[in-house]
């Protein structure tokens, strides 16, 4: 079986220091893979190469088969590579369930066919059941109303993780994912 992520001598340099230095590894589907380095040692940054952040200097980055190495972190997402940040990014002035509705991006939204309401009410019901079976998984059920702004430092990490299994994600970058 071929390996879900490939990497292939990355390089990344920020002036004259190399934050990532000649990384090659593969990665199968279907497991929890841990990347673990003292504080300053390239973790982040490598994760932030993968999920197209930024570009790598040299080598090469494979996401199931394809050459992701230049492409801009939208369409990896859309590819199904999620990542999540060291400090989460959700829409604070949005409900936790507004926060997961918007996180799932369907691939047919068109501006042609958010005009038409039978073209997205549907979908917009499937997100909302979705999301509200997230929120019942993460214990988060009783939150659904309140504003992300307002939650505690782990319930806007459950949140941000609820955002990713909102996306049927391939690949699951975690930077960080017990900080704080």
């Amino acid at each position: 079986m071929s390996p879900v992520l490939s990497l292939r001598g990355v390089v990344k340099a920020f002036g004259g220091v190399r934050a990532v230095d000649d990384v090659s590894m593969d990665l199968a589907g279907g497991g929890v893979n841990l990347l673990i380095g003292s504080n300053g040692s390239g973790k982040s940054t490598l994760v932030n190469l993968v999920s197209g952040l930024h570009r790598a200097d040299r080598g090469r980055i494979l996401f199931r088969g394809a050459d992701v190495g230049r492409m801009p972190a939208d369409r990896r997402f859309r590819m199904g590579m999620v990542r999540t940040f060291q400090m989460p990014r959700l829409f604070a002035n949005l409900s936790v369930l507004e926060n997961l509705m918007v996180s799932r991006i369907h691939p047919g939204e068109s501006f042609r066919r958010g005009l038409l309401r039978r073209g997205w009410a549907g979908e917009e019901a499937s997100r909302k059941e979705r999301a509200l079976s997230i929120l019942g998984r993460l214990g988060m059920e009783g939150s659904r109303d309140n504003l992300a702004y307002d939650l505690s430092g782990g319930q806007i990490k459950m949140l941000e993780l609820g955002k990713v299994l909102m996306s049927d994600a391939r690949l699951v970058l975690l930077d960080e994912p017990i900080a704080g």
